[in-house]
């Protein structure tokens, strides 16, 4: 496989999908849970530095500036977001019974933390009501929209600590 940015990012967008899949069929336990979401950006930056330093082999006699490891990262993430987020969204969509069920065991965590932090009843009850609104959106189209606007700039500040790890500098005595 070729590594240019567009390659790499349908690369990742496609692991996305994978994972995606491998969740849902795991079942909405496995898919609420918080630390997947965590685990997964692990595997994604893993595969970005991968392929990133595989481009960079490629080019150059395996060097490459910051500022070109950065455009890397840039289009590699404009690429696999919106494949990402769309996988997520079609789940939702196709299986409206595990998105209710995912909603479900997310509001379940939330409630159980606001209960060990001694919250008032009351006041569980209405963080519990609007917590299942912010769900239940986040796993709408307009939801994956809006997550993908929110999840672009911190991806673009990843990014800069990214291209770090990309980049290699030609020796300026060789």
């Amino acid at each position: 496989m070729k590594f240019t940015p567009f390659n790499s990012g349908l690369l990742l967008g496609a692991v996305s999908v994978m994972m995606t899949i491998i969740l849902y069929l795991m079942g909405p336990q496995t898919f609420a849970q918080g630390w997947i979401s965590f685990a997964l950006l692990i595997i994604s930056i893993a595969l970005i530095i991968y392929t990133g330093i595989q481009y960079r082999n490629t080019l150059n006699e395996g060097f490459l500036s910051y500022q070109k490891a950065y455009v890397f990262l840039l289009i590699v993430t404009v690429v696999s977001l919106p494949i990402s987020s769309l996988s997520r969204v079609a789940i939702m969509s196709l299986d409206p019974q595990f998105s209710e069920q995912v909603v479900e065991k997310s509001l379940e965590a939330t409630m159980e933390v606001m209960s060990k932090l001694g919250l008032p009843d009351d006041q569980v009850e209405q963080a519990a009501e609007r917590a299942r609104g912010d769900f239940e959106e986040a796993n709408s189209l307009k939801g994956a929209l809006m997550s993908l606007v929110y999840a672009l700039p911190f991806m673009l500040i990843i990014n800069l600590l990214l291209a770090l790890a990309i980049r290699k500098n030609k020796p300026e005595f060789a």
